[in-house]
């Protein structure tokens, strides 16, 4: 035989043994419709250990000796190098270890249903694959450029979710997350105590950046996310980090958006920086850390520049996830590490994040904890709620500056030193073990918490199911009706439950779509996202509802994930003119009418209703946002769960969705006249103060046993909780811009415990009846409110000052006063004889200069009558100065937080918290005192102005 044939032969043969292993390797799936495609799955067989997947992977070798030189230590770097660029043309072959489940009714569509190795709370639908874009899942080859084309591919076809399946990416500059896109890892959460061993990490990311030690962490992040955009499932891991010669990475991600970020189940292994977030000069809104775990060198989170409300949950900082890892990653010089995170870790840094509600942090290890540091806005800093903090370090908090007018109050928390160095603001501490250092405000709550309320962290899981269907043949645009087209998909789905994706565009609902049992209508975006100003036409998925009543009713276990639902009927005007006219409205963007509903990251904008869930047993309502006229939220029924919801007047003034609304049935101008002017515009205002401040409350429960609502907030409403008949646990929940006399937390029978909580004016609770209990609270220039417990007193107590506190009258009021524009008035009065009444809507005066230096840190002390507290005018304020007048070296307070109700308003002005104009005043030599209301038309006493401090 010639030796040209020879080498046939065997080309042929091989050929053919490769065929014949590439068939037994593949299986179909079982117990499927023959409609599905063919699919992989991993068997018992296959559960491999990350060796077995890849036998030339990344490793650290583990030093006996932890003096060993750093040269050895670059050797070992150099060796790491080698193992992970070698051998690229023969990779590993990696089985699948994850099951695609096809659409059944469509065989040509992209999108995934994707049955993971890990558990996930909710379903995990994909519309790329990174492996299908060339990313190699065994860390051999460089995953950079796949990673991008998938995420830059979804981007284009208007956002969704890139899924990573578990493996190990190379990854070496830096990814752009664009807006409306995430990704999706296969997760494995890890033990901090048993992570040692051949743990699976599930998706890793193996980061191996070429640019090291930037001034600034910002400028070369792994991961730089968008707007609308998110990570969720992952593992990060810096292959040439070592612990006795560190190098400064850029953070792992970074985002610099104006608009929604999610950050969710992520392990962090050796991050130089973790996460920033709005470092620069754009300010953020709605970012979600949720389930973050880590070793960080130098800092793991850096926050600043928040104008709308963000979400933290679950965060766990510590050196064992480097010290304890899989064999592959575990730090081969521990000893080494504790010293360098000791001695540099400043773990969690906050600027101005207004009303940030943080739970269940654990920072174990470092120099400084939390530190809260001056904003990039003028007079901003840090406040909010921090619920479960748990820090060991060498200062578990350091403030350098909080909020001037608040601050920020832990509870329920062990935080070791506080070191309070803010010349303004205060930092609270409520049922909570600490020590105090620096010349700053701290305050210990005072009062009986009688309860101490145990909450652990929420973990809640969505059903999952492993039929997928996509909802074809709709029409979007707006212009045309998909009512009878999607009700008939959803009914196709039948008893037997599924996922039903709408794909991305503006869909138009003339009538009301139920979701049948266990079938859950979805998008395949990962993560909330709100709508905009950049708004395109498929850019997620929108419903235009012209529907009277409910837009979509979910039956036993049925769910909505992902819709945004705008009302295109009931714009701003016609709402207000309904609503004070006393007319019945009730549309709903969602009803539950099942045991086991659930609506999750979902936008609903012009509703009365937004979530109307009552009588519903086991419901969760997860990451819905938007705005409802009545309330955004009504629950009812046993062993609910409401989870970070925010509602706020701004989502109607943010998108351009008017131009798809029909402009023959609803007044279009009233949509675009609000969203073209803005937020500082008397028709916002009249959205927010005529109907949100008059009307609107968040969340409304109604015969509620054992609800759970927690870091819930409302901006611009008349109340957050309304409580009939219920039995809950508030914990984390805020309002901002309430009405003086309007009621945070009303309570009419039932018990209530509310477990942190911050207000802008307000009055905190009311107990028609039943038993409510409240520690943790801060507000607005009223940070010493005392725990309560209204089975002990109705009376909700704010301890200012000592009862033997020092005190300095100014005027006691009994009589005329020529430097005033007064009169006396000898029948109605607090104290002496008299008090004065206001000639006109403005009481001022200049007056001998007075020395209150002494009282810095007190209290401008005196009582206030209203005769009709509805007149008080909103822009009134209260100013005392050292210039002889008005807005010249001036402290000012507004006047409506304080004056709650008609008659009598006992009145604290803290100094510490007050506004300033054009300079500080000089508090020896004061001689100025201005009380203006505008456009009010109520009558006004003063009595007894004193300053008073302990």
């Amino acid at each position: 035989m010639s030796k040209f044939k020879k080498i046939i032969i065997v080309i042929f043969s091989l050929t053919l043994t490769f065929l014949l292993v590439s068939c037994m390797g593949k299986r179909p799936s079982t117990n499927r419709p023959s409609s599905e495609r063919e699919s992989f799955m991993q068997s018992s067989s296959e559960s491999l250990s990350n060796e077995d997947l890849n036998s030339e992977s990344v490793s650290i070798e583990e030093s006996n000796s932890e003096s060993d030189s750093v040269q050895e230590s670059s050797s070992k770097e150099e060796s790491s190098e080698s193992s992970t660029e070698g051998g690229e043309d023969n990779p590993p072959q990696i089985l699948p270890t994850y099951e695609i489940i096809s659409p059944i009714n469509d065989e040509n569509s992209s999108v995934r249903l994707i049955k993971t190795k890990y558990k996930t709370d909710s379903a995990v639908v994909a519309d790329a694959i990174v492996t299908d874009f060339g990313a190699d899942p065994t860390g051999v080859k460089d995953s950079t450029s796949a990673i991008q084309s998938a995420i830059n591919k979804v981007h284009a076809n208007g956002g969704g979710t890139v899924f990573l399946p578990v493996g190990k990416y190379l990854v070496s500059s830096t990814i752009t997350i664009h807006p409306y896109v995430t990704i999706v890892g296969d997760w494995n959460k890890p033990n901090l105590d048993n992570v040692d061993g051949d743990f699976d990490y599930g998706t890793v990311i193996l980061a191996k950046p070429s640019v090291i030690g930037l001034a600034n962490p910002k400028d070369n992040p792994l991961f730089n996310l968008g707007g609308n955009a998110g990570i969720v499932g992952a593992t990060f891991y810096y292959v040439d980090q070592n612990a006795l010669n560190a190098k400064k990475y850029g953070y792992t991600v970074y985002s610099d958006c104006p608009v929604t970020a999610t950050l969710k189940n992520l392990t962090f292994i050796n991050s130089a920086y973790g996460i920033g977030v709005s470092l620069g000069e754009i300010q953020n809104e709605l970012v979600n850390l949720e389930n973050i775990y880590g070793t960080f060198l130098y800092n793991a989170i850096s926050h600043n520049a928040t104008t709308d409300v963000g979400f933290y949950d679950n965060i766990t900082i510590s050196t064992k996830f480097w010290k304890n890892a899989s064999t592959e990653f575990k730090c081969a010089y521990p000893s080494a590490l504790e010293a360098l995170v000791s001695n540099n870790l400043s773990a969690i840094n906050f600027g101005d994040l207004d009303d940030q509600l943080i739970s269940n942090v654990t920072i174990d290890g470092g120099n400084v904890g939390i530190t809260f540091v001056r904003g990039i806005r003028s007079d901003a800093g840090f406040w909010g709620v921090i619920h479960n903090a748990n820090i060991n370090c060498k200062i578990g908090v350091l403030a350098e500056n909080v909020n001037p007018v608040s601050g920020v109050v832990f509870v329920d928390s062990n935080v070791g030193l506080v070191e309070n160095n803010s010349s303004v603001g205060c930092v609270k501490m409520s049922n909570s073990i600490y020590e105090v250092a620096g010349e700053g405000r701290t305050v210990q709550e005072q009062g009986n918490i009688s309860k101490n309320v145990a909450i652990s962290p929420l973990s809640l899981e969505f059903p999952l199911s492993q039929r997928l269907f996509i909802a074809n043949n709709l029409t979007s645009g707006g212009a045309q009706d998909n009512s009878n087209k999607l009700q008939e998909i959803l009914n196709s789905v039948g008893a037997s439950g599924g996922i039903v994706v709408v794909p991305n565009g503006i869909y138009r609902l003339n009538a009301s779509i139920t979701i049948p049992k266990n079938v859950e209508l979805r998008t395949t975006q990962s993560v909330f996202s709100r709508s905009s100003s950049a708004q395109s036409d498929n850019n997620g998925v929108i419903f235009i509802s012209y529907v009277v009543g409910d837009t979509f009713v979910l039956k036993d276990g049925a769910g909505i994930v992902g819709a945004r639902i705008w009302h295109a009927r009931n714009d701003f005007l016609t709402a207000r003119d309904s609503l004070t006219n006393g007319l019945q409205v009730g549309d709903s963007s969602v009803k539950g009418d099942g045991v086991g509903a659930y609506a999750y990251m979902n936008e609903s904008v012009g509703a009365y209703v937004g979530f109307n869930f009552t009588a519903c047993d086991d419901h969760i309502l997860k990451s819905n946002y938007g705005l409802s006229y009545v309330n955004f939220i009504k629950a009812g029924g046993k062993d609910g769960v409401i989870n970070q919801c925010l509602a706020n007047p701004n989502f109607t003034v943010r998108s351009n969705l008017s131009g798809y609304f029909d402009g023959a049935i609803v007044n279009v101008d009233n949509w675009y006249k609000m969203f073209n002017s803005g937020e500082s515009n008397s028709d916002f205002a009249i959205l927010r103060d005529e109907i949100g401040r008059s009307i609107t409350k968040m969340v409304k429960l109604e015969n509620a046993e054992n609800q759970v609502a927690k870091n819930v907030f409302c901006y611009g409403h008349a109340g957050l909780f309304d409580m009939i008949n219920s039995t809950a646990t508030l914990i984390n929940t805020s309002i901002d811009y309430i009405l003086g006399s309007n009621i945070v937390y009303e309570l009419s029978g039932g018990t209530c415990d509310v477990v942190g909580s911050l207000r802008v004016h307000g009055t905190s609770v009311k107990v028609n009846s039943g038993t409510l209990t409240a520690h943790g609270r801060i507000a607005f220039g009223e940070v010493k409110e005392k725990a309560y417990d209204s089975s002990v007193s109705i009376v909700d107590d704010i301890e200012h000052v000592s009862s033997n506190a020092k005190r300095k009258t100014l005027f006691n009021c009994d009589s005329w006063n020529t430097e005033f524009n007064v009169s006396v008035n000898y029948s109605n009065k607090v104290a002496g004889i008299a008090s004065w009444k206001w000639k006109e809507t403005t009481l001022q005066g200049s007056f001998n200069s007075v020395d209150i230096s002494e009282y810095k840190n007190g209290y401008l002390h005196f009582y206030i009558y209203c005769s009709d507290i509805a007149k008080i005018g909103s822009a009134g304020q209260i100013e005392l100065t050292s210039s002889g007048q008005w807005d010249k070296n001036e402290y000012n307070w507004n006047i409506a937080q304080y004056v709650t109700k008609t008659g009598w308003n006992e009145v604290w002005l803290d100094f510490r918290a007050a506004g300033t104009t054009n300079g500080e005043p000089d508090l020896t030599k004061i001689n100025y005192l201005r009380i203006y209301t505008i456009d009010s038309q109520a009558t006004f006493y003063i009595d007894e102005i004193e300053v008073v401090t302990d």
